[in-house]
């Protein structure tokens, strides 16, 4: 097997599988499948930023009742 079938077929392979699944929806649903998974993204990414947010106010917090106990600096 030469080196260019080792990468044409698989090419080939995934561009009709692509082509096969972008014949499948009409304009309309494609819209809506990219409007969805845009949708969840953002939802996770909140649910991150959220989470990194809640630790860095509970270390903040953390630090602020060592200063006021007098533990701290």
């Amino acid at each position: 097997m030469r080196m260019s079938e080792k990468y044409s077929t698989p090419t080939a392979y995934l561009w009709g599988i692509m082509t096969t699944i972008w014949g499948f929806f009409t304009l309309e649903q494609w819209v809506a499948v990219v409007g969805i998974v845009c949708t969840i993204g953002t939802f996770f990414i909140n649910v991150y930023y959220r989470k990194k947010e809640y630790k860095l106010k509970e270390r903040q917090y953390e630090n602020t009742e060592k200063n006021i106990d007098g533990n701290g600096w």
